[in-house]
Protein backbone atom coordinates (compact mmCIF):
# COMPACT_ATOMS: atom_id res chain seq x y z
CA UNK A 1 0.00 0.00 0.00
CA UNK A 2 1.19 3.55 -0.73
CA UNK A 3 1.09 5.58 2.47
CA UNK A 4 2.03 9.23 2.87
CA UNK A 5 3.39 10.59 6.15
CA UNK A 6 3.07 14.36 6.53
CA UNK A 7 5.32 15.87 9.19
CA UNK A 8 8.31 14.55 11.06
CA UNK A 9 9.27 14.68 14.70
CA UNK A 10 10.16 11.48 16.48
CA UNK A 11 6.70 9.92 16.12
CA UNK A 12 6.28 10.72 12.44
CA UNK A 13 9.75 9.35 11.70
CA UNK A 14 9.09 6.20 13.73
CA UNK A 15 5.81 5.57 11.91
CA UNK A 16 7.42 6.09 8.51
CA UNK A 17 10.35 3.80 9.32
CA UNK A 18 8.05 1.05 10.56
CA UNK A 19 5.73 1.33 7.57
CA UNK A 20 8.73 0.94 5.24
CA UNK A 21 9.91 -2.13 7.15
CA UNK A 22 6.39 -3.57 6.91
CA UNK A 23 6.62 -3.41 3.12
CA UNK A 24 4.54 -0.33 2.40
CA UNK A 25 5.55 2.23 -0.21
CA UNK A 26 6.03 5.39 1.85
CA UNK A 27 5.90 8.99 0.63
CA UNK A 28 7.12 11.58 3.12
CA UNK A 29 6.75 15.33 3.37
CA UNK A 30 8.48 17.69 5.75
CA UNK A 31 8.82 21.47 5.59
CA UNK A 32 12.55 20.93 6.14
CA UNK A 33 13.37 18.53 3.33
CA UNK A 34 16.76 17.61 4.82
CA UNK A 35 14.98 15.90 7.72
CA UNK A 36 13.62 13.28 5.34
CA UNK A 37 17.11 12.08 4.34
CA UNK A 38 17.23 9.12 6.80
CA UNK A 39 13.86 7.94 5.51
CA UNK A 40 14.95 8.28 1.89
CA UNK A 41 17.93 6.08 2.77
CA UNK A 42 15.43 3.43 3.90
CA UNK A 43 13.49 3.67 0.64
CA UNK A 44 10.94 6.45 1.16
CA UNK A 45 10.04 8.86 -1.62
CA UNK A 46 9.91 12.60 -0.91
CA UNK A 47 7.04 14.87 -1.88
CA UNK A 48 7.61 18.59 -2.35
CA UNK A 49 4.21 19.54 -0.88
CA UNK A 50 1.48 17.95 1.26
CA UNK A 51 -0.82 17.97 -1.79
CA UNK A 52 1.70 16.02 -3.84
CA UNK A 53 2.06 13.42 -1.06
CA UNK A 54 -1.70 13.04 -0.58
CA UNK A 55 -2.31 12.59 -4.30
CA UNK A 56 0.40 9.92 -4.56
CA UNK A 57 -0.90 7.81 -1.66
CA UNK A 58 -3.71 5.38 -0.94
CA UNK A 59 -3.85 6.69 2.64
CA UNK A 60 -2.18 9.56 4.49
CA UNK A 61 -0.97 9.91 8.08
CA UNK A 62 -0.94 13.51 9.32
CA UNK A 63 1.68 14.15 12.02
CA UNK A 64 2.35 17.90 12.58
CA UNK A 65 2.83 19.47 16.00
CA UNK A 66 -0.73 20.43 17.01
CA UNK A 67 -4.30 20.95 15.87
CA UNK A 68 -3.60 24.36 14.37
CA UNK A 69 -0.85 22.84 12.23
CA UNK A 70 -3.19 20.04 11.11
CA UNK A 71 -5.71 22.62 9.93
CA UNK A 72 -3.06 24.70 8.18
CA UNK A 73 -1.53 21.67 6.47
CA UNK A 74 -4.78 20.16 5.18
CA UNK A 75 -6.98 23.17 4.55
CA UNK A 76 -4.57 25.65 3.01
CA UNK A 77 -5.34 26.89 -0.50
CA UNK A 78 -2.46 24.75 -1.79
CA UNK A 79 -3.69 21.48 -0.24
CA UNK A 80 -7.46 21.34 0.04
CA UNK A 81 -7.90 20.72 -3.69
CA UNK A 82 -6.06 17.40 -3.23
CA UNK A 83 -8.43 16.07 -0.55
CA UNK A 84 -11.28 14.80 -2.72
CA UNK A 85 -11.68 11.04 -2.34
CA UNK A 86 -8.69 10.73 -0.01
CA UNK A 87 -8.43 8.87 3.30
CA UNK A 88 -6.44 10.66 5.99
CA UNK A 89 -5.58 9.80 9.60
CA UNK A 90 -4.66 12.45 12.16
CA UNK A 91 -1.93 11.36 14.60
CA UNK A 92 -1.55 14.70 16.39
CA UNK A 93 -3.08 15.25 19.84
CA UNK A 94 -6.10 17.50 19.48
CA UNK A 95 -9.19 18.27 21.50
CA UNK A 96 -12.38 16.45 20.56
CA UNK A 97 -13.97 19.66 19.35
CA UNK A 98 -10.93 20.58 17.22
CA UNK A 99 -10.66 17.25 15.42
CA UNK A 100 -14.41 17.03 14.80
CA UNK A 101 -14.36 20.53 13.29
CA UNK A 102 -11.29 19.84 11.14
CA UNK A 103 -12.79 16.55 9.93
CA UNK A 104 -16.00 18.37 9.01
CA UNK A 105 -14.05 20.96 7.02
CA UNK A 106 -11.99 18.26 5.28
CA UNK A 107 -15.25 16.54 4.32
CA UNK A 108 -16.46 19.76 2.66
CA UNK A 109 -13.59 19.29 0.20
CA UNK A 110 -14.34 15.60 -0.36
CA UNK A 111 -11.78 14.12 2.03
CA UNK A 112 -12.29 11.70 4.90
CA UNK A 113 -10.29 12.46 8.06
CA UNK A 114 -10.10 9.91 10.87
CA UNK A 115 -8.04 10.12 14.09
CA UNK A 116 -5.76 7.84 16.07
CA UNK A 117 -4.18 7.99 19.50
CA UNK A 118 -0.76 6.33 19.60
CA UNK A 119 -0.37 5.03 23.15
CA UNK A 120 3.34 4.11 23.11
CA UNK A 121 6.66 5.89 22.64
CA UNK A 122 8.31 6.12 19.19
CA UNK A 123 10.82 3.40 20.07
CA UNK A 124 7.96 1.00 20.81
CA UNK A 125 6.45 1.90 17.43
CA UNK A 126 9.77 1.05 15.79
CA UNK A 127 9.79 -2.27 17.63
CA UNK A 128 6.39 -3.25 16.28
CA UNK A 129 4.74 -2.76 19.68
CA UNK A 130 2.37 -0.01 18.60
CA UNK A 131 -1.03 0.12 20.27
CA UNK A 132 -3.64 2.40 18.76
CA UNK A 133 -7.09 3.84 19.47
CA UNK A 134 -8.93 5.01 16.36
CA UNK A 135 -11.92 7.28 15.84
CA UNK A 136 -13.41 6.75 12.40
CA UNK A 137 -16.51 5.72 10.53
CA UNK A 138 -17.48 2.07 10.64
CA UNK A 139 -16.83 1.94 6.89
CA UNK A 140 -13.18 2.99 7.37
CA UNK A 141 -12.43 0.79 10.38
CA UNK A 142 -11.07 -2.09 8.28
CA UNK A 143 -8.70 0.16 6.32
CA UNK A 144 -7.10 1.83 9.32
CA UNK A 145 -7.04 -1.36 11.36
CA UNK A 146 -5.21 -3.18 8.56
CA UNK A 147 -2.58 -0.44 8.22
CA UNK A 148 -2.00 -0.05 11.94
CA UNK A 149 -1.85 -3.78 12.66
CA UNK A 150 0.87 -4.05 10.03
CA UNK A 151 3.03 -1.92 12.36
CA UNK A 152 1.65 -2.78 15.79
CA UNK A 153 0.05 -5.16 18.22
CA UNK A 154 -3.51 -3.96 18.66
CA UNK A 155 -6.10 -1.46 17.47
CA UNK A 156 -9.26 -0.44 19.30
CA UNK A 157 -11.99 1.59 17.62
CA UNK A 158 -13.44 4.02 20.17
CA UNK A 159 -16.20 5.16 17.81
CA UNK A 160 -16.51 8.08 15.43
CA UNK A 161 -14.08 10.94 14.90
CA UNK A 162 -13.64 12.67 18.26
CA UNK A 163 -14.15 9.51 20.29
CA UNK A 164 -10.45 8.57 20.19
CA UNK A 165 -9.60 11.99 21.62
CA UNK A 166 -12.13 11.37 24.39
CA UNK A 167 -10.63 7.94 25.11
CA UNK A 168 -7.19 9.54 25.30
CA UNK A 169 -8.23 11.83 28.17
CA UNK A 170 -7.82 9.35 31.07
CA UNK A 171 -4.67 7.95 29.45
CA UNK A 172 -3.02 11.39 29.42
CA UNK A 173 -3.54 11.53 33.19
CA UNK A 174 -1.70 8.21 33.56
CA UNK A 175 1.11 9.41 31.28
CA UNK A 176 1.53 12.61 33.31
CA UNK A 177 1.56 10.71 36.62
CA UNK A 178 4.24 8.30 35.34
CA UNK A 179 6.47 11.17 34.19
CA UNK A 180 6.15 13.03 37.48
CA UNK A 181 6.60 9.85 39.55
CA UNK A 182 9.83 9.07 37.69
CA UNK A 183 11.10 12.64 37.99
CA UNK A 184 10.39 12.71 41.75
CA UNK A 185 12.23 9.41 42.27
CA UNK A 186 15.22 10.63 40.23
CA UNK A 187 15.38 14.02 41.97
CA UNK A 188 15.03 12.58 45.48
CA UNK A 189 17.60 9.89 44.64
CA UNK A 190 20.02 12.52 43.34
CA UNK A 191 19.73 14.61 46.49
CA UNK A 192 20.25 11.53 48.68
CA UNK A 193 23.15 10.21 46.58
CA UNK A 194 21.33 7.00 45.70
CA UNK A 195 23.05 5.11 42.89
CA UNK A 196 21.40 5.73 39.50
CA UNK A 197 21.85 2.00 38.79
CA UNK A 198 19.63 1.15 41.75
CA UNK A 199 16.90 3.53 40.62
CA UNK A 200 17.19 2.29 37.03
CA UNK A 201 16.72 -1.31 38.15
CA UNK A 202 13.83 -0.83 40.56
CA UNK A 203 11.88 1.62 38.41
CA UNK A 204 12.23 -0.53 35.28
CA UNK A 205 12.54 -4.16 36.41
CA UNK A 206 11.01 -4.55 39.85
CA UNK A 207 7.53 -6.17 39.64
CA UNK A 208 6.14 -3.91 42.38
CA UNK A 209 7.74 -0.53 41.67
CA UNK A 210 8.20 -0.41 37.90
CA UNK A 211 6.97 2.85 36.39
CA UNK A 212 5.94 2.64 32.75
CA UNK A 213 8.17 4.87 30.64
CA UNK A 214 10.95 5.12 33.24
CA UNK A 215 13.32 3.27 30.92
CA UNK A 216 13.06 6.13 28.42
CA UNK A 217 12.97 8.94 30.97
CA UNK A 218 15.69 8.04 33.47
CA UNK A 219 18.73 8.04 31.14
CA UNK A 220 17.89 11.58 30.04
CA UNK A 221 17.38 12.68 33.64
CA UNK A 222 20.62 11.11 34.86
CA UNK A 223 22.59 12.70 32.01
CA UNK A 224 20.61 15.96 32.19
CA UNK A 225 20.53 15.86 28.39
CA UNK A 226 17.09 15.92 26.80
CA UNK A 227 16.11 15.04 23.26
CA UNK A 228 13.73 17.03 21.11
CA UNK A 229 10.71 14.81 21.08
CA UNK A 230 7.08 14.41 20.07
CA UNK A 231 6.49 13.90 23.79
CA UNK A 232 7.84 17.37 24.54
CA UNK A 233 7.06 19.51 27.57
CA UNK A 234 4.89 21.83 25.47
CA UNK A 235 2.99 18.89 23.94
CA UNK A 236 2.46 17.47 27.41
CA UNK A 237 1.14 20.82 28.60
CA UNK A 238 -1.28 20.96 25.67
CA UNK A 239 -2.61 17.46 26.31
CA UNK A 240 -2.68 17.82 30.10
CA UNK A 241 -4.62 21.08 29.95
CA UNK A 242 -7.24 19.42 27.72
CA UNK A 243 -7.48 16.63 30.28
CA UNK A 244 -7.77 19.17 33.08
CA UNK A 245 -10.65 20.91 31.30
CA UNK A 246 -12.47 17.58 31.00
CA UNK A 247 -11.79 16.63 34.63
CA UNK A 248 -13.23 19.90 35.89
CA UNK A 249 -16.52 19.19 34.12
CA UNK A 250 -16.73 15.72 35.66
CA UNK A 251 -16.52 16.76 39.29
CA UNK A 252 -13.29 14.80 39.82
CA UNK A 253 -10.79 16.59 42.12
CA UNK A 254 -8.35 18.44 39.87
CA UNK A 255 -5.72 19.87 42.24
CA UNK A 256 -3.16 17.14 41.61
CA UNK A 257 -3.41 17.68 37.84
CA UNK A 258 -3.10 21.45 38.31
CA UNK A 259 0.08 20.95 40.34
CA UNK A 260 1.60 18.66 37.70
CA UNK A 261 0.79 21.14 34.96
CA UNK A 262 2.46 23.86 37.03
CA UNK A 263 5.66 21.77 37.01
CA UNK A 264 5.51 21.37 33.22
CA UNK A 265 4.81 25.10 32.86
CA UNK A 266 7.88 25.87 34.95
CA UNK A 267 10.01 23.58 32.75
CA UNK A 268 8.72 25.35 29.65
CA UNK A 269 9.47 28.77 31.14
CA UNK A 270 13.03 27.63 31.79
CA UNK A 271 13.53 26.90 28.10
CA UNK A 272 12.69 23.19 27.97
CA UNK A 273 9.40 23.52 26.07
CA UNK A 274 10.64 21.71 22.96
CA UNK A 275 12.59 19.14 24.97
CA UNK A 276 11.47 15.72 26.12
CA UNK A 277 9.09 15.60 29.09
CA UNK A 278 11.90 14.09 31.17
CA UNK A 279 13.28 17.64 31.49
CA UNK A 280 10.66 18.35 34.18
CA UNK A 281 13.34 16.76 36.38
CA UNK A 282 15.19 20.09 36.27
CA UNK A 283 12.34 21.82 38.10
CA UNK A 284 12.42 19.27 40.91
CA UNK A 285 16.21 19.50 41.25
CA UNK A 286 16.09 23.27 41.65
CA UNK A 287 12.52 24.40 42.44
CA UNK A 288 13.56 27.83 43.69
CA UNK A 289 15.36 28.85 40.49
CA UNK A 290 13.74 31.80 38.75
CA UNK A 291 12.59 31.19 35.18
Amino acid sequence: MRIAVLGAGSMGTALAETLIKAGHEVIVYNRTAAKTAPLVALGAKVAATPAEAIKAADATLVVPVDGAAVREMLLSDATRGALAGRKLLNITTTSRDDIVEIARDVAKHGGDLAEVTVTVYPDQVRGGQGQYIIGCSAADEALWTKILLSIGECVHRAGEVGDASTAETPLVAVFAFNIIATAYAAAIGKKLNVSPAILQHYLTKNPTMTVTGAGDLLPQMFARQYSESTASVDNMNYAANMTLDAVRTLGVPAKVLEDMIALFNSASERGFGAKDVSSVYEVLLDPQRSS
